[in-house]
Parts: C-alpha cells; sequence; structure tokens
C-alpha cells in the first residue's frame, strides 16, 4: 500500500508524515485475493419426507420437548428450540452445554513442580483446584474422582514432606463434606484415563 501511494508522502527536506498536496486519495481497499468459498444449497427434501418431518415436528411440540421461539428472540438454550423465520422456513438447533455445564481451570507446572512424583502431582492439583473452587465448595457435599489409587490414603498418610504436610492441613477443612472415589483410568475417560 505505501508502495502504491508513494506519490503522496513527503521526500527528501520536507518534515516527516508531511503529506504533498490537499487532494490525495488513499486507496485502502482490500481485495480478497482468492475466490469466496462456493456454498453449494441444501439439497430439497422431496413433499413426503417434508411432511413427515412437519409431523413429527408438530408432535414434539405437543409432547413439549421442543419450543418454537421467533428469529430474534434472545434466550439460553437449554433444551431443543424451533427457529421460526418471518418467511416460513424454520430451524431445529438446541445448545446442550448448558445442561452438563463444568469449569475448567489449568495451569502449567513450574520447574520445582514438575519433577514432582506421581502422589505429589496429584496433590498440587487437588488442593489447586480447592482454591479455586472454594466458593462453591464450602459447606457442600462433594465427591471426588480420580484415577489414582493412592490419593485416597493422603488423608491419613504419615509423611515428612512439607508440601504433603502443607496440602494435608488444605485438604482438612472439607474432610468431613467430601468422598474421594476411585475410579480406574480406562474408565474415568474424562480425565487422563487412556
Amino acid at each position: 500500500m505505501l508502495r502504491k501511494n508513494i506519490p503522496s508522502f513527503a521526500i527528501g527536506e520536507e518534515p516527516l508524515g508531511k503529506t504533498r498536496g490537499h487532494n490525495i486519495e488513499l486507496d485502502l481497499d482490500v481485495e480478497i485475493p482468492y475466490l469466496p468459498m462456493l456454498r453449494r444449497p441444501p439439497y430439497p427434501a422431496s413433499l413426503e419426507t417434508r411432511k413427515e418431518i412437519e409431523k413429527h415436528i408438530n408432535e414434539l411440540l405437543d409432547m413439549d420437548v421442543i419450543r418454537t421461539i421467533g428469529n430474534n428472540e434472545i434466550v439460553e438454550i437449554t433444551t431443543p428450540v424451533l427457529i421460526t423465520w418471518h418467511d416460513g422456513k424454520s430451524g431445529l438447533c438446541g445448545d446442550f452445554r448448558a445442561l452438563n455445564n463444568y469449569m475448567k481451570y489449568d495451569r502449567k507446572l513450574n520447574y520445582s513442580e514438575a519433577r514432582y512424583g506421581a502422589t505429589q502431582t496429584e496433590c498440587l492439583c487437588f488442593v489447586w483446584d480447592l482454591g479455586k473452587f472454594h466458593y462453591y465448595l464450602e459447606g457442600a457435599v462433594a465427591e471426588v474422582y480420580t484415577d489414582f489409587t493412592g490419593f485416597k490414603c493422603v488423608m491419613n498418610m504419615k509423611t515428612t514432606n512439607r508440601h504433603m504436610l502443607m496440602w494435608q492441613r488444605d485438604i482438612q477443612d472439607y474432610r468431613g463434606n467430601m468422598t474421594i472415589i476411585y475410579k480406574k483410568g480406562k474408565i474415568h475417560t474424562n480425565a487422563d484415563g487412556h
């Protein structure tokens, strides 16, 4: 763009940033160097198929499995919704993320933490999460699913390791309201089990 508009800018002894002339046009249009992606129209369904779909949608509406909203209506979707447009077309959509909502915190281990053993690493992760979710866990009954068998013994462990003693103290506040449940790594697929 600069090379294209070089006659507009100052050269030589003129101050930097000065433009020459008063009627200068800068071409700032960006041309796409490639063709826009072609979108194929959806295949139209046959008349019989459309009637069956409409019949099925009406049954779902009558049973309150889905509901109808307008195209400009803002709604937090927790059930499937039939969106209708003003031209008679409609679309079925649903957002089930709100049904099984969960929060996730993540961080990298620093150099010294990377050298921890398996028990210490599991405890570090657990205690760090307790600190992050403290407001949700305070006074609530919670179940902790883990794929690490040694984690169940952490509270009764006699150790001189200062990290483990510190983490036992941090976990102590939740001990009465928390159950630690072991789940085999292959079954516990939403963690790091393979």
